[in-house]
């Protein structure tokens, strides 16, 4: 990955369950991305899968207080 625009924020994050059924077995990670679209950190996310309720959610994710940084006007 090409990371010369990409901001070097740090964004902090917090581990979460599912937030669907509450996480009643571990998720599985199916999959590593980064934030192509607007470019606010070089932070490698991780995409799991809820094999209780089929929820894709992120884990770690970023928290509430991030929701600006990663989603700008």
């Amino acid at each position: 990955m090409n990371t010369k625009y990409y901001k070097n924020n740090i964004i902090e994050t917090e581990n979460v369950k599912c937030i669907i059924c509450n996480g009643k077995k571990l998720s599985r990670i199916v999959g590593y991305g980064f934030d192509y679209e607007f470019k606010t950190n070089r932070q490698e996310w991780k995409s799991n899968y809820c094999e209780v309720c089929d929820h894709y959610f992120l884990n770690p994710r970023p928290t509430i207080s991030n929701a600006l940084t990663i989603y700008p006007k």
